[in-house]
């Protein structure tokens, strides 16, 4: 998000227009699906007093791969007419994804590779969102900057 969001700059964000809609507020409040390329903020991993702010690259049922730098959906090169490369090297786990992990990988990392990467893609599964970009400036201990490029989020946390 770099160069759209900068340190220092103040967000609002509307917790509610994901949220699962009850009985009453679901007539009420303007609650929206998430959608690829919407703006989303969360709860790091490893550490819940840090939030993320990324973009939305698949929704649940969307195969995922990366190719020298550019987003793969289902198979088709995205349209991502927002997206710059601000790195003049090419990392082969962050430009390739996915491709073989690296090895300074936390667990759940490793467990969400597993799981969810099938024929060179990743598949998003169902009540999750794929996000991509990796952050700034990294927390201390930080998982590695590649690492962090591409998560998996719960629908509702």
């Amino acid at each position: 998000m770099e160069g759209t969001l900068l340190i220092g700059d103040h967000l609002f964000v509307d917790k509610l227009a994901y949220a699962p809609a009850g009985a009453v507020s679901g007539r009420l409040l303007p609650y929206q699906p998430v959608r690829r390329g919407d703006i989303i903020v969360f709860r790091y991993p490893p550490d819940a007093s840090r939030s993320y702010v990324k973009r939305v690259a698949g929704i649940p049922g969307d195969r995922i791969r990366m190719v020298h730098k550019r987003l793969w959906l289902d198979g088709k090169p995205a349209d991502e007419p927002y997206v710059r490369h601000i790195t003049t090297y090419t990392d082969s786990y962050r430009d390739y994804f996915p491709s073989a992990p690296d090895p300074r990988l936390p667990p759940r990392a490793l467990e969400m590779l597993e799981r969810h990467v099938r024929n060179g893609e990743l598949m998003v599964p169902p009540g999750n969102y794929s996000s991509s970009g990796a952050p700034t400036t990294p927390p201390p201990n930080a998982w590695p900057t590649a690492a962090s490029a591409w998560t998996i989020s719960p629908t509702w946390r």
